[in-house]
């Protein structure tokens, strides 16, 4: 289908975009919205001195803890009050000497030190961005969407931005990023390395419409790039790296990404494919009527392997396929080893931790992928509250959810995939091919 090439690999980060904002629609916990903040409103802030509005960023500094240390269900579980109000007062006392981007930066980077990757500043802010999206593979991040004016950086490795290579930029950008583990951080930092705001900042790029950047092809010919940052970019025609490699159309995992679920039988493999991209109920294919169409399949075909793939599952609401996962349990058609997979990596976040885990402790599935990009035991179910001057909204966790007597960063799988992108751009599943070897 035509839809499939054009939003493919880019339709996950929709499905997961429309969950945050449904959840933040929801949780919000705010009476109602201050527009009239010094970051939104340029003439509310020219009409106050230096003085007035550092007055302002120390008040929400300060309102940060104080409704954080009400509303976390345990702010303090990773670092300790004390360390937390001396870094508050690092940041206070260098406002003078900080531009508004600095500020926000220093606000997140303090929330960071929490220790949660649910609790986080959002920047509410309009930015531009450089019209990239990357995908993260054992050996780098590749392009794997931009527009047509850049065409020839699709399929290539980011390795440079400015003078600083790729693995610096990560690092430094790295400390603002709300996280459980180290994959999360990653994933994390990649919404921010093509963010013009952010790179100006970080002194990795010199003017904020414009910026120096540095791929290498397959080849390893380098291609030394300069990008102008758009606002509004969701509203641009993206070019797909579909569009340079057809092989990859066709890849289970990736060619209908804009789906929360579906299901696909390879009979040459008697193999029922099932995709997991979002825990939400899909009103046009209600999830009860969809288990209910998956396990009669599997009852009246033949089915010897079942592979149940989160892999890209970035959250959402962890009791909608608790009936389907309760029936595979039950199913002994399917609930054998080597006949039942999950596929987990590094997108696997959140509520999909906990289907994860659930299928592990319940069932006789074998994991295989990378690494969760969330832990086992974590904190979670979001509200969010803005903070009165400036407007940032801080969304923070108000559970904490103990399903494992292991205190792992990560769900670790039985067997370890790794991504390559010469494989990627063939069509080739690792998972997949992992699975029919068995």
């Amino acid at each position: 289908m035509k839809i499939n090439k054009k939003y493919i690999l880019i339709a996950v980060v929709i499905i997961i975009a429309i969950v945050m904002i449904s959840v933040y629609n929801k949780n919000n916990d705010n009476t109602t919205t201050n527009k009239e903040n010094i970051l939104q409103n340029k003439e509310l802030r020219d009409n106050k001195s230096a003085d007035e509005i550092n007055r302002l960023w120390k008040e929400d500094i300060l309102y940060l803890g104080k409704k954080l240390n009400s509303k976390h269900k345990n702010m303090y579980h990773s670092i300790s009050k004390k360390e937390y109000e001396s870094e508050v007062q690092l940041i206070i006392d260098d406002l003078p000497n900080l531009t508004d981007m600095g500020k926000i930066i220093k606000i997140k980077e303090l929330v960071a030190k929490i220790g949660d990757g649910h609790t986080a500043v959002i920047e509410n802010m309009e930015v531009k961005s450089f019209p990239v999206k990357l995908m993260i593979f054992e050996d780098g991040l590749y392009v794997i969407n931009t527009i047509d004016e850049y065409k020839e950086i699709l399929g290539t490795k980011l390795i440079k931005i400015g003078n600083e290579p790729i693995d610096g930029v990560i690092k430094r950008m790295g400390k603002m990023i709300s996280r459980d583990n180290e994959v999360q951080l990653l994933m994390g930092t990649l919404n921010y390395i093509v963010n013009a705001n952010f790179l100006l900042e970080y002194g990795f790029i010199d003017d904020i419409n414009n910026g120096d950047f540095v791929f290498e092809t397959l080849d390893g010919e380098e291609i030394s790039k300069k990008l102008v940052s758009i606002r509004n970019i969701r509203n641009r025609k993206w070019l797909s790296i579909a569009s340079k490699y057809s092989g990859l159309i066709n890849m289970s995992y990736v060619k209908n990404g804009n789906q929360p679920y579906w299901f696909e039988y390879l009979p040459e493999h008697n193999l029922v494919y099932f995709q997991y991209n979002a825990c939400i109920n899909n009103k046009e294919n209600p999830i009860n009527d969809f288990t209910n169409k998956l396990l009669k399949f599997v009852e009246e075909n033949n089915v010897v392997k079942f592979i149940f793939d989160m892999r890209f599952n970035g959250g959402g609401d962890s009791r909608v396929i608790e009936p389907l996962i309760n029936a595979i349990t039950k199913n002994k058609k399917i609930n054998k080893e080597n006949n039942l997979f999950v596929v987990i990596g590094k997108h696997t976040y959140s509520s999909a931790i906990l289907n994860s885990l659930a299928l592990k402790q319940k069932t006789n599935a074998i994991l295989i992928g990378e690494p969760t990009g969330g832990k086992p035991n974590h904190y979670g179910e979001i509200k969010t509250f803005d903070l009165p001057n400036t407007g940032l909204t801080i969304q923070y966790s108000t559970k904490y959810f103990k399903h494992s007597n292991n205190e792992e960063d990560s769900i670790y799988p039985d067997i370890r995939i790794k991504y390559d992108f010469k494989d990627f751009i063939k069509g080739i599943d690792p998972a997949m091919e992992a699975i029919l070897s068995k």
